[in-house]
């Protein structure tokens, strides 16, 4: 918490000297809550698959853990966010909040990429190849869309450019 308030008050009241160490506090912290949240959605994948007989997350688990569980973990981050947006005009803010952005759609690959594979490895296993493609691409469509809301709900005024999250769901 005191880290969170140093970060925002460094980040409002920075001066040229102190603009590269609150910029470099913003990243510390922004990239230690991702990590801390990822942590937690990895656990609780681990959890609910490791209890049943099975190598893939339910479609309600998967929502519930994937998205519930990491809003919920890096909530805190909400405002700093906010605070990098409004000042996204300046050029030093422009580039923090960049990084910061590279950072979440890291964390969120890192998590989402494995869960989709799997899905779309159940999905050939069990459809024959129209059905396949009908599946995979709702399946995809969705989690694109999952991922679009989440990331509005970190960077509200960044997720109006549809090349934002790119380096997310351009993978998948």
């Amino acid at each position: 918490m005191q880290e969170r308030i140093l970060c925002i008050v460094l980040l409002i009241h920075g001066i040229d000297g102190e603009l590269n160490l609150s910029q470099a506090l913003v990243k510390t912290h922004v990239f230690a809550v991702l990590k801390s949240a990822s942590t937690q959605v990895q656990t609780a994948i681990k959890d609910s698959i490791g209890g049943n007989n099975r190598t893939y997350l339910s479609e309600g688990a998967e929502t519930s853990v994937l998205y519930v569980r990491f809003k919920a973990a890096a909530s805190e981050l909400k405002v700093l966010m906010e605070e990098l947006e409004s000042r996204g005009s300046r050029k030093e803010y422009a580039q923090i909040l960049t990084d910061c952005h590279t950072l979440f759609c890291e964390q969120r690959l890192s998590l989402v990429q494995g869960v989709v594979s799997q899905r779309i490895s159940e999905y050939a296993k069990k459809e024959a190849l129209p059905s396949l493609t009908r599946s995979g691409c709702a399946y995809l469509m969705q989690v694109c869309q999952l991922e679009h809301q989440l990331f509005d709900h970190f960077f509200p005024a960044s997720s109006a450019d549809a090349a934002t999250p790119a380096p997310l769901v351009d993978p998948l």
